[in-house]
């Protein structure tokens, strides 16, 4: 949890016993010659396992895949970055296309379609394949978004050839056949539902051709620049050849977290590292290390809010943003100020939850941000500013409806069966992980 880990597999992988060509069991049969996904599938399970002298505390391995998991979850490890989601139902599509076009060279959205407005409306994209947002453009003073399907079979339904202009089709070089399609946003508002944005921390500018410039400053250097902090290394192989666009604070505790013994952290702001964006994320202990056989513990639901201070321990009344409050590894918040200050960083969680560990991770877009984790010792104030607060969050993660949200001091409504991932059931009997 917040280090990067090295780990080495060879290239062996399962052969399925059902079929007489020896088909491999941890890819897709669409993509034959595609064998990387299930490399990095093997060095995940890898890395989730624990080999003892007594067999029967192993744990890990092949079978803490199992019973799937948290895309977001899965987006964090693999890319070393901060990531929430959020749903279309609460946020307008003009929001959410500027969200896309502002941080498309250094997030990465993970959408999922909805299947209940799907089937409303005819529509019949695959809510069995991963899609993300390649693209946002704005054209002919319309905006939209170009999707990526993963899937056998990249269909817009129909949408790209009725709504989109040729022209923009033909001004990138993503083509249909090879998984691409765009989106008007207000169609992809109405066909998609949950979004998981990842914000890339520990990695460098990734942007690809035809995109706006960044505008984060780390993006124009060429060779690593160090900040107060000294920044871990980089994975051993491969290295970056440019710098990560963010600065890096860990905190771990290996005690015993209750509500008798609550952490908060505090983020402060030079007044000449503006503007600056900030993006953090507390962690819970990953559970698939710890799992034997197909059982894995159920996280619980932490909820972090973030105050700007107006003065000693008096805090604006005004929430800079919040977090998911739903029971899942990392909850994560984001904001950006144009102006130097302190935040306060708060947890809070049920009454009768405890964790054993917890970690945080704190980025900065510009160097010489101070942040430190200690214990709540007392309840702060909370006063109506006399101005706007210069603070503003920088994600839909926590965002809710409130026609839609069910409870203020409840956790939200989660369902973990229908949160994974997807399968056709002819796929089932040839993987052997289930």
């Amino acid at each position: 949890n917040g280090v990067w880990v090295r780990v080495e597999i060879d290239d062996y992988v399962p052969g399925s016993t059902w079929d007489d060509d020896g088909m491999l069991c941890c890819r897709s049969e669409h993509f034959p010659h595609v064998l990387w996904p299930s490399l990095v599938e093997k060095a995940y399970a890898k890395m989730h396992t624990i080999r003892t002298a007594d067999s029967l505390n192993e744990s890990g391995g092949w079978e803490s895949l199992s019973g799937g998991g948290t895309v977001e979850e899965v987006l964090s490890d693999l890319t070393g970055g901060v990531c929430g989601r959020f749903s279309t139902r609460d946020v307008t599509p003009e929001r959410i296309f500027v969200l896309f076009y502002t941080l498309q060279r250094d997030a990465l959205f993970v959408c999922r379609p909805s299947q209940k407005r799907c089937k409303k409306f005819g529509m019949g994209f695959d809510s069995r394949s991963p899609h993300a947002v390649n693209r946002a453009v704005p054209f002919e003073d319309q905006c939209f978004v170009q999707i990526f399907c993963g899937g056998e079979v990249a269909d817009s339904c129909g949408v790209q050839e009725l709504t989109v202009p040729t022209e923009l089709i033909r001004l990138f070089p993503e083509r249909v056949k090879d998984g691409f399609y765009w989106l008007p946003i207000a169609d992809f508002c109405l066909y998609f539902d949950t979004v998981f944005d990842c914000r890339l921390v520990n990695s460098p500018d990734v942007g690809i051709q035809g995109m706006p410039p960044s505008r984060l400053p780390m993006a124009s250097y060429g060779s690593e620049v160090w900040g107060d902090r000294p920044r871990p290394p980089a994975p051993p192989c491969p290295p970056f050849d440019t710098p990560a666009l963010f600065f890096e604070t860990v905190y771990a505790t290996s005690g015993r977290i209750n509500p008798n013994c609550v952490p908060e952290f505090t983020v402060q702001v030079p007044g000449n590292a503006v503007p600056c964006e900030i993006v953090c994320c507390v962690s819970q202990v990953d559970k698939r290390s710890m799992q034997i056989g197909r059982h894995r513990e159920r996280e619980e639901a932490l909820l972090l809010k973030v105050y700007q201070q107006l003065e000693r321990e008096i805090f604006s009344a005004h929430l800079v943003c919040r977090s998911n409050w739903i029971p899942v590894r990392d909850a994560m918040v984001a904001w950006k100020c144009n102006e130097g200050g302190t935040f306060k960083i708060v947890c809070e969680f049920e009454k009768d939850v405890a964790f054993n560990r917890l970690l945080f991770r704190c980025y900065s877009s510009q160097p010489f941000v101070q942040a430190t984790a200690h214990k709540s010792l007392h309840s702060h104030r909370l006063a109506r500013p006399p101005w706007p607060s210069d603070a503003i969050k920088w994600t839909f993660t926590g965002c809710r409806a409130e026609t839609r949200l069910s409870s203020r001091s409840e956790p939200e409504p989660y369902n973990s069966r229908t949160d994974r991932l997807r399968r056709h059931r002819r796929h089932k009997s040839r993987c052997l992980v289930q």
